[in-house]
């Protein structure tokens, strides 16, 4: 065993002291996102977490969530060092916005969405590192009437191959949302181009999206000048729209793009 899944279940066998966990009226519990950061904190000097944004109507990254067909989403990236900031080798965590009866909610105020935002802070923690992680044991389970805090004490140990694949297991939802994340951008790509008048336009929009999405943490997300679907797309409202390109189009487009190399 490493020395970092060795953390991992030293993290998940320490109990939080019962102050810092709040108790809702659905029964679910959560830990006071403070008090995990702090714990984090701790444990990873360098760890940071951050909000992921997700493009607007306009293709413009700002939204701190995601809206889809079945609900509204929000998602957070945890860096346990600076190395891992660096090497953009984050852990994500996607987490739906729940009611206050733990439902999904169609229409979210801020701070319906702050709060899951905070509560998806405290899950990517636990997920990943171990901390509070025995809190929310049973809770994939549908009822909810005798939904306790578990001590890790009274938990059976598990072997440790079997410990070992629930670190490394992929949720299905994670990677259905990944899918909408795309889809979404594509749609809303095609519609900024549509609101384009000329050539120029077009072109300078081509440049404004690629600069726009290079600060997407999800690699599939962050389009370049020969992203073949996206070039495709580009290539398709260049055709349709009127006017003619030249080269002070192209520093332009290169400029809103911050590439060296803008496609021609």
């Amino acid at each position: 065993m490493t020395k970092t899944e060795n953390s991992f279940v030293r993290n998940y066998e320490t109990e939080i002291d019962k102050k810092y966990i709040e108790v809702k009226a659905n029964k679910f519990k959560y830990v006071s996102w403070t008090h995990a950061l702090k714990l984090l904190k701790a444990e990873y000097p360098e760890a940071s977490i951050d909000v992921v944004r997700f493009p607007d109507e306009n293709g413009n990254i700002i939204l701190p969530y995601l809206k889809t067909e079945t609900g509204y989403y929000v998602e957070t990236v945890l860096y346990l060092t600076a190395l891992d900031r660096s090497n953009h080798a984050g852990f994500n965590y996607i987490y739906p916005v729940y009611d206050f009866k733990f439902n999904t909610h169609l229409k979210p105020l801020a701070d319906t969405i702050n709060k899951s935002i905070q509560r998806c802070h405290v899950k990517n923690i636990a997920q990943h590192t171990g901390i509070g992680l025995y809190i929310y044991a049973g809770e994939d389970i549908p009822s909810t009437d005798s939904m306790d805090i578990v001590s890790p004490k009274k938990q059976v140990d598990f072997p440790k191959q079997e410990t070992n694949s629930n670190i490394l297991k992929v949720d299905k939802k994670e990677m259905e949302t990944a899918s909408t994340r795309m889809d979404k951008l594509k749609a809303q790509c095609k519609e900024s181009f549509g609101k384009c008048n000329s050539k120029k336009d077009v072109h300078i929009k081509y440049g404004e999206i690629i600069n726009a999405m290079s600060k997407s943490p999800h690699q599939e997300l962050r389009v370049k000048s020969d992203t073949p679907w996206f070039k495709k797309m580009y290539e398709e409202f260049i055709s349709k729209t009127s006017g003619e390109l030249n080269e002070s189009d192209d520093d332009l487009m290169a400029q809103a793009s911050k590439e060296s190399s803008p496609v021609k």
